[in-house]
């Protein structure tokens, strides 16, 4: 069962959860629609990784969250009025709910970038429209493709819908996010630039979550620009695109494919 605790308290959640085994399944994690779009308008992932750490800690084992990044009601406005209209922004708030620890729940419209202020429920509840599911589909860069692309991501690679690890101080420069995803011995890292600009991101501390020391590198998506390998504990993400995400695969042996590269 999916408990519609509407609360921006993530303590207030908890209750819900019973032991991990007596109450809801699933609550829906009303605090992350606003992290996520805290650290995009401010460059800052603080409200992310705080609101995960506390998370990890506070709820039962075997907890899921149910994500989203809008809803009918009145909470936040749709991504594509939120984030101005930026198709990279759009696409980076799509990426860190879909590829973020929980169950994602991709509310209809915001595949294509559906305006939609709040404020009135109205404005978030309008007919789907088809006309850009149309214009987008086959365009290898809409962001209804880039939507497919995160959810075959996550399909695919069982570390993208397993645990988690927030890395912290161990990534920088401030203006990015870096988390790793793992299940077995497989190991994702999901890089974000929160900034406005180019910017080289570096990863470190991989070895203490399971990445062997200098292994290798492979894209799920964007693009390594020659970077194939960690070097020590640590990876370079270079010249990651202003409100870019890239998907790397660390360890494991289910690597299959880049599915696309860096957003132009």
């Amino acid at each position: 069962m999916i408990a519609e605790a509407w609360t921006n308290d993530a303590g207030g959640v908890a209750p819900y959860y019973g032991n991990g085994t007596n109450e809801f399944h699933l609550c829906l994690d009303f605090s992350a629609p606003w992290a996520v779009s805290n650290a995009i308008s401010r460059g800052d992932a603080t409200q992310v990784t705080s609101l995960w750490e506390f998370e990890q800690s506070h709820y039962p084992a075997g907890y899921r969250s149910a994500v989203f990044d809008s809803n009918h009601d009145n909470l936040i406005s749709r991504p594509g009025t939120q984030y101005g209209g930026s198709k990279a922004q759009i696409i980076l708030a799509e990426a860190l709910t879909l590829l973020s620890p929980g169950t994602p729940i991709l509310y209809y419209g915001n595949e294509v970038g559906m305006t939609g202020q709040s404020g009135t429920d109205l404005n978030l509840r309008r007919p789907m429209d088809w006309a850009a599911v149309t214009t987008q589909t086959g365009q290898p860069d809409s962001i209804l493709s880039w939507c497919k692309y995160l959810i075959q991501a996550r399909q695919t690679y069982p570390a993208l819908r397993g645990g988690y690890a927030t890395l912290g101080t161990d990534v920088g420069p401030t203006k990015a996010l870096a988390y790793l995803r793992n299940a077995g011995t497989e190991r994702v890292l999901v890089v974000a630039n929160l900034s406005a600009a180019t910017q080289t991101v570096v990863v470190g501390g991989l070895t203490a979550h399971g990445v062997p020391a200098g292994g290798p590198v492979q894209a799920i998506l964007g693009d390594l620009k020659g970077v194939t390998a960690l070097v020590g504990d640590a990876y370079t993400a270079a010249s990651i695109p202003p409100h870019g995400v890239r998907v790397l695969y660390l360890a494991g042996s289910g690597f299959q494919t880049t599915l696309h590269g860096d957003l132009p």
